[in-house]
């Protein structure tokens, strides 16, 4: 059974946990024997590692986290680690839905797991562990424009290099509004009024990923929420969402959740 961690919560050792006004920050310790099985946080969090190393695994991906390297993990991010130092210690940044709600009023927040780049950003992470430490009356103060920092560095990120053109802000938005249907690149090149190789150059420039993959994504995450919340069939679920059939829907679901729709159903449900 997949573990669905609340607030605060992190498999290993919780050496210290501190909670502010929709922040948490925690640290944590884990030893090379320790072996994290896949597993999901309620709330986003950033993770800085501050000492030892290990392989973190998200759906068909893994990457090894090393001291100073800081990672941004959506909520209900399904991941597991495997710890190759003898000891390993981390800070975890998280951030509740209703700040997560507010920042992304500016700008969409990533929904994919990701290495935050920027150096300054994995400094930001160290000044907000060192005001955990501190914890006097300025820090809940602190903490919070800190985090928000930290959240505008992680957003400013994820904004486009160039401007969006207006015409290709109509196909993503037709994509999103018809996910459901059929739609054929020949199709929105027409709606574009532009050539079909130009509009797939354009759109995996801007949104890094192909128009059909971008549409997969949209009806995976309905199914997903359609999953938790309903008592459709995986069946009528798969259909309402456009796949072909069930089994469709279990292959482009495990290949961006890392599980299948089944799996997810039973730890998932409300």
């Amino acid at each position: 059974m997949i573990s669905k961690l609340a607030s605060g919560c992190f498999l290993g050792t919780v050496l210290s946990r501190r909670a502010y006004q929709g922040i948490v920050l925690t640290e944590t310790r884990h030893h090379q024997r320790d072996w994290l099985p896949v597993h999901a946080h309620q709330n986003a969090y950033f993770c800085l590692v501050r000492r030892g190393q290990f392989v973190e695994r998200y759906g068909q991906q893994e990457r090894l986290c090393k001291p100073m390297m800081l990672t941004f993990h959506p909520p209900e991010e399904l991941h597991s680690e495997k710890i190759e130092s003898p000891v390993s210690c981390s800070f975890n940044i998280e951030i509740e839905t209703g700040v997560l709600e507010h920042a992304g009023q500016a700008c969409a927040v990533p929904m994919k797991s990701q290495e935050c780049m920027d150096k300054s950003m994995a400094h930001l992470a160290m000044r907000l562990q060192q005001e955990f430490s501190l914890h006097d009356a300025v820090s809940p103060l602190a903490v919070e424009g800190l985090t928000l920092e930290l959240l505008a560095g992680l957003l400013r990120s994820q904004r486009p290099r160039d401007t969006v053109p207006i015409w290709l802000k109509r196909i993503r938005d037709l994509l999103q509004d018809r996910f459901q249907s059929p739609l054929s690149l020949e199709e929105l090149a027409i709606e574009a009024g532009i050539h079909p190789v130009y509009l797939v150059q354009c759109f995996r420039r801007h949104f890094h990923c192909t128009p059909g993959h971008y549409q997969r994504r949209l009806r995976v995450e309905w199914a997903r929420d359609k999953l938790s919340k309903s008592t459709l069939s995986l069946s009528e679920i798969a259909l309402l969402a456009g796949f072909a059939d069930q089994s469709h829907l279990t292959r482009w679901f495990k290949q961006f959740l890392g599980v299948t729709p089944a799996r997810y159903r039973a730890t998932h449900r409300v």
